[in-house]
């Protein structure tokens, strides 16, 4: 697996309690390369992880429970993601535990592809004895590596702007898919774990509807310009300005007349 180079960017902790079942929030995947992830060793030993990215550079927080839901500790994360890998990205997380003077640190390295992970992992109690061991984002957060929550960022604020033209133009399109608000949006693209082939297929169809109502707004223009009954050639037909003098020469009268008529 490749190894890059490793920067520590500060994270703020996740309140983690409880047994395996742990209650924690998802609000950190709302910020863009961010994520939540599980890791369950084969020995049953659990931890979870609050993991940011930046490039191939990772950091974050960490806490693992015993097997017997006891909390084994805390600690800091640095890793990397990239490098060679079956399929997906190559992922490498090393923790260094608070408060244990008998390890230095711990790791999990494995790949990672649509948000699941395959690898090994060290156990905080047998640390010198890797074992096999799964991972998987929490449900509402991105699914690395292919995707990160600045996609539903921007998917969001795309959203908004097509809502608020649907309701200045006066469209008429309604439904969740035209809600002016961005947290609508958002939350729902996050559930999906920043997927983007369901935004992408909302955004085509806000797109769409948008581009139909246009062609409408042009059609009735078109129609209140030209007048019913009135070809549109004598509509543009030009005015002679001296026909309205009454100097542009009548069938059958001569100029003379003509001069007669105009002459103060």
């Amino acid at each position: 697996m490749g190894y890059l180079r490793v920067i520590v960017i500060a994270v703020p902790m996740l309140g983690l309690c409880g047994e395996a079942q742990a209650q924690f929030s998802t609000e950190l995947c709302k910020n863009a390369n961010s994520t939540i992830l599980i890791v369950k060793l084969q020995t049953g030993f659990k931890e979870v992880f609050a993991l940011s990215r930046d490039g191939s550079k990772i950091t974050g927080r960490v806490q693992a429970w015993q097997v017997n839901g006891i909390t084994a500790g805390r600690g800091n994360v640095t890793g990397l993601f990239g490098g060679n890998a079956p399929v997906g990205e190559g992922l490498v997380l090393q923790i260094y535990w608070e408060g244990r003077s008998d390890i230095d640190f711990s790791y999990f390295k494995g790949y990672m592809h649509d948000g699941e992970a395959r690898g090994s992992a060290s156990d905080l109690n047998r640390p010198f004895n890797p074992v096999d061991a799964n991972a998987t984002t929490v449900a509402g957060c991105a699914k690395w590596p292919e995707h990160d929550a600045a996609f539903c960022q921007d998917y969001a604020s795309k959203a908004v702007a097509s809502a608020k033209e649907n309701v200045q133009l006066g469209c008429g399109n309604n439904g969740p898919r035209w809600v002016t608000e961005n947290s609508p949006h958002l939350t729902w693209c996050l559930a999906l774990g920043a997927v983007e082939t369901g935004p992408n297929n909302e955004a085509a169809a806000r797109a769409g509807a948008l581009q139909s109502c246009h062609a409408e707004i042009m059609r009735r223009s078109e129609q209140a310009v030209q007048k019913p009954g009135v070809p549109i050639g004598d509509i543009v037909k030009p005015v002679d300005p001296l026909d309205k003098l009454g100097v542009v020469k009548k069938p059958g009268t001569g100029i003379g007349d003509i001069l007669k008529q105009t002459k103060p």
